[in-house]
């Protein structure tokens, strides 16, 4: 059958549950172009009036170089220092990149206060990088498009590790607080070193009609306060990692956890998250181009509404299915073996695939990645992703169950260049 990536409509208002970049303009505007000058705007080393530090005595080329190891927060503060100083950051590469085409990036680094961890160098890198560096970086290494931006560190990340991967769990600064604050506290490290994201109020939840006003908040890893949950006693770790689990099961970001299906690795299965808790997972990410070699265009990747749609129709059946069971006094637990079909077919529906050319040259001409559609790679063209939806055998029962399934499957993200 054909696939359905591109037979979106272009007029669907497109919901997504991380920060909105119309919210980020509003909160913070940067200083690029304004037209008020300095009061002595042509002081630099090449004029008689020079009377600055012995920074910027030195060479054009070697003052960038300097500038351009600093992070967000002090190269935003130098920008007010002299006329020179502001155009020397200007004409950095990396800066000039980053306004020209991500300027949302820069703005939530700014509005959320986590500027001062994040080097200029580290998000420029994040901006011409295509593959998730946490996906990179696990201990089973892959290489997978990752879509978004990781506050914390400032990481381009995927929407599968957005949601599902522990390192990125957060914790709310007031929790942090009250256990500190108790007796036999085993935590040692202090909020005012550790990148602490300053939330916008906002809807985070993967369904519009569903997505109450979260307020203001402040979040920060809880692996940023202990590396192992086992150095933590168990009321401490109950509040940083919540519930712990048998078996993994991971989620799907952009489904709504009433319409997944319960893969319970237990009878009795604790969900590890509340609706607040999934909330903050969205709170620190905001969507983040890829910039390739060419600088001739932006991507953002697309999502596949035919795996879209078969992990929604699964989770259905699935859900069916337990409910039978539990009506017949049955054990609705799945087994490990459904467990790890259900999660494979997840994590699918989360991979985004690259749609531009330029996009598509970067990663042919690395020869260490093979183009197969099991290994979880980002240069699969939609051509090829077309060729296999067009080979896929699917059961006429899910064909009928897409026929009655209305609207549009996920949301989607949609590229310009593909209609």
């Amino acid at each position: 059958m054909s696939c359905s990536c591109c037979s979106h409509d272009e007029k669907t208002t497109i919901f997504e549950p991380f920060i909105d970049r119309f919210v980020l303009l509003t909160h913070c505007r940067l200083d690029n172009g304004r037209t008020k000058p300095f009061s002595n705007p042509h002081i630099g080393r090449q004029t008689n009036e020079w009377h600055g530090s012995k920074l910027q005595s030195l060479p054009i080329e070697l003052y960038q170089a300097c500038l351009s190891y600093l992070d967000l927060a002090t190269l935003t503060a130098m920008r007010r220092v002299s006329q020179y100083t502001r155009l020397a950051i200007e004409s950095l590469y990396q800066y000039q990149e980053l306004y020209e085409h991500a300027p949302q990036a820069l703005r939530a680094c700014l509005s959320t206060g986590v500027s001062p961890h994040i080097p200029l160098r580290r998000l420029h890198h994040a901006l011409t990088t295509m593959e998730c560096y946490y996906c990179r970086t696990s201990d089973n290494p892959r290489s997978t498009f990752g879509s978004y931006l990781s506050l914390y560190e400032g990481r381009r990340i995927c929407l599968f590790c957005l949601r599902n991967n522990e390192l990125l769990k957060p914790v709310e600064l007031m929790t942090l607080i009250t256990l500190r604050c108790q007796k036999n506290s085993t935590l040692c490290s202090t909020p005012t070193s550790l990148p602490i994201v300053t939330t916008l109020p906002g809807h985070y939840s993967p369904i519009p009609s569903a997505a109450p006003r979260s307020p203001r908040t402040s979040l920060l890893l809880a692996y940023s306060i202990t590396s192992t949950p086992e150095q933590t006693n168990e009321k401490e770790r109950l509040a940083l990692f919540g519930n712990s689990r048998t078996a993994t099961t991971y989620h799907h970001p952009l489904i709504s956890p009433s319409d997944e299906s319960d893969i319970s690795p237990t009878a009795n299965y604790i969900p590890p998250e509340t609706p607040k808790q999934i909330a903050h997972l969205y709170m620190s990410a905001i969507s983040f181009p890829y910039l390739p070699s060419s600088k001739s265009c932006v991507d953002y990747g697309v999502l596949c509404g035919d795996c879209n749609l078969h992990v929604r129709y699964e989770e259905h059946r699935w859900k069916e299915e337990q409910r039978n069971r539990r009506m017949n006094g049955q054990d609705p637990t799945a087994s490990l073996r459904t467990r790890e079909r259900i999660n494979k077919l997840r994590k699918k529906a989360c991979k985004m695939y690259t749609v531009s050319e330029a996009a598509l040259k970067d990663v042919c001409n690395r020869q260490d990645v093979l183009r197969k559609w099991e290994e979880d790679v980002p240069e699969m063209s939609i051509q090829e992703h077309k060729l296999f939806h067009a080979k896929e055998k699917i059961s006429k029962i899910e064909v009928q169950w897409r026929k009655s399934v209305k609207g549009p499957p996920l949301p989607l993200l949609k590229h310009d260049r593909f209609g």
